[in-house]
């Protein structure tokens, strides 16, 4: 069964050598590096090699709602067209911690899909994991209750992070910035967690110590 997920990593591993040929541009960047900057259409696709970015929208008053977290083997955004979507202009690519990218254009990525079929078929399948993500959003979000929202995040979340030998290294304002709810309210949520000896929380983001604790406050839509 494919789980929701908020961290992408490795969908494109299998075809960095053909990636990394057809980038028009390599470059390492620094933590808080813009890859992308809001008020500006996307002209490149990031193949992130090293690192660890985020995705985000903001609106007219500079609030930010991130949207996705991406590590080493994604690709993103994809699209193989040189179109621009209305909502361009409000999303924000950057940098979380020092990275090593591929800079490809749109068209580059075309061609690999009209000449690869398993690269289709895997940005046919990364399309539909992301379009999951954003339906489990905004059921997370119809949820009243800020503990609900939090435990059901880090279910969902942990699993991705777990493959990469980490816990979640997410800031309590970045977890805030997902769910739609203030900073303090991921505060209680963690109390009340830790409480329970369901999560232990640090300066790097959240260790879960007791999924079963965790699971019983979490949304049953998405125990599996």
């Amino acid at each position: 069964m494919e789980q929701t997920r908020f961290y992408f990593a490795d969908h494109f591993t299998p075809f960095y050598p053909k990636l990394a040929r057809l980038a028009w541009q390599q470059k390492q960047v620094p933590a808080g590096h813009v890859l992308a900057a809001a008020g500006q259409e996307i002209t490149d696709l990031f193949y992130i090699i090293q690192g660890f970015c985020c995705f985000s929208l903001v609106d007219d008053q500079g609030n930010e709602a991130i949207q996705s977290f991406h590590g080493p083997g994604s690709l993103y955004p994809v699209k193989c067209r040189q179109f621009h979507f209305v909502l361009e202009p409000a999303f924000r690519y950057v940098a979380l911690s020092p990275a090593q990218v591929l800079c490809l254009k749109p068209e580059a990525v075309q061609s690999l899909v009209r000449t690869d079929p398993d690269f289709a078929v895997a940005a046919l399948d990364f399309h539909t994991v992301y379009a999951n993500m954003q339906s489990a959003r905004l059921v997370i979000h119809q949820n009243v209750c800020a503990v609900q929202k939090v435990a059901t995040f880090l279910y969902l979340a942990y699993p991705a992070w777990r493959q990469q030998g980490q816990g979640i290294g997410l800031t309590q304002e970045q977890v805030a910035a997902v769910l739609g709810v203030s900073r303090v309210q991921v505060a209680r949520a963690y109390r009340v967690l830790r409480q329970q000896k369901a999560i232990a929380t640090h300066r790097s983001g959240v260790t879960i110590l007791d999924m079963e604790k965790l699971k019983e406050h979490c949304s049953a839509s998405f125990l599996f």
